[in-house]
């Protein structure tokens, strides 16, 4: 992937990751780092179908 193409990812997935901004978030300790959660099934077929775009 170019620079480019990867700047273009970063603001997707994170207007994916606005789009989620009212899903309730939990936090979770994961091997000594400290994790966000958001099980939103909106967000992940969003991610999926960007990720999917991406790749292919």
């Amino acid at each position: 992937m170019s620079q480019i193409d990867v700047g273009k990812l970063i603001v997707r997935l994170s207007e994916a990751y606005q789009n989620a901004s009212d899903a309730p978030r939990y936090s979770a300790e994961f091997g000594g780092k400290q994790m966000v959660i958001l099980p939103s099934k909106d967000l992940e077929k969003e991610i999926h179908q960007i990720m999917t775009n991406t790749l292919h």
